[in-house]
């Protein structure tokens, strides 16, 4: 099979589709720990890669980043060398195996907040350099709505928020899409459901959990689909291989595969509005917003 029909079967459709190159920065998050976030992040990855696109992954999750754990690779430098200018971006960007390529967070927690003005000007800097490489900026966020998810999430042209059936789950991926309502202007977002059984769970899960956000807050998410449950994840996490590489054709692949073809399609959809601002204005407005946020919805 030919590379272009490998990628016709896959289903999920590639940016050379759109007649001039559009980047785009995505943000991954999700209200509560342990839905699965960093495993869909890395699985999305590859499968877009599969499917042509230039994909880089950048750990969000300062001080506790763990995207790197999953993959065969062992990076020397992170984001905090690259924001201290003691790495440069063919160091700090490493490819893996699966055709995109990761930034690993720092081993300590900083603030996005607390940046110096030459740490903000080398942040801007590397969405540069990532721009000129990538179609896609994934941005694998922490849990919960601290004042580092939620700069990562301003500076992001979309953002998907992960969550599962679980109703703690459910209350917190609610918490969190009340807390997007602050922002001037959200960027579009949507909702993938993970450890679903089925579609029916998925898509119930999702119904509700929208049709209480719009209700009381204004934010009408999208719906990009679900994904199963994952046999494969401890001998995937002990080979440090995505299970969509490792078993193909299980049912967790055959589901992160339709799912990403609905992300895929989303992220290229001409009639969603997305943010244009180059990446100076988008670090600059995120960061001021930031700082007037009030406290209690970054506690």
């Amino acid at each position: 099979m030919s590379t272009t029909e490998s990628k016709a079967a896959s289903g999920i459709v590639s940016p050379t589709v759109l007649p001039r190159r559009v980047f785009q920065i995505l943000t991954i998050c999700s209200g509560k720990g342990g839905v699965g976030k960093t495993m869909t992040t890395v699985n999305m990855s590859v499968l877009l890669a599969q499917a042509g696109w230039q994909v880089t992954v950048l750990d969000g999750d300062l001080g506790l980043g763990n995207v790197k754990l999953m993959l065969p690779v062992s990076p020397t430098s992170h984001l905090g060398h690259w924001l201290t200018g003691q790495c440069n971006f063919e160091q700090l960007a490493v490819s893996t195996p699966f055709g995109f390529r990761i930034i690993s967070a720092p081993p300590d927690e900083f603030q996005l907040s607390g940046l110096t003005q030459k740490q903000q000007e080398r942040l801007v800097q590397l969405f540069d350099k990532i721009q000129q490489t990538s179609d896609l900026l994934i941005i694998d966020n922490a849990a919960g709505i601290s004042k580092n998810v939620l700069g990562w999430c301003r500076m992001a042209h979309r953002i998907l928020l992960i969550t599962t059936p679980d109703p703690t789950a459910m209350m917190d991926a609610y918490a969190t899409l009340k807390t997007f309502a602050s922002f001037q202007l959200p960027p579009p977002i949507s909702i993938i459901v993970n450890q679903a059984r089925n579609l029916d769970e998925g898509f119930d899960t999702y119904k509700r959990l929208n049709a209480a956000a719009t209700k009381f807050v204004g934010i009408d998410a999208g719906w990009l689909g679900y994904i199963g449950g994952c046999r494969d994840l401890r001998l995937a996490i002990k080979t440090r291989t995505p299970p969509v590489v490792l078993n193909p054709h299980s049912p967790f692949s055959r589901s992160i595969r339709k799912t990403t073809s609905h992300v895929a399609r989303w992220l290229l959809d001409e009639h969603m509005p997305t943010q244009t601002d180059e990446s100076r204005n988008m670090v600059t407005k995120a960061l001021s917003e930031l700082a007037h946020m009030a406290p209690a919805l970054m506690e």
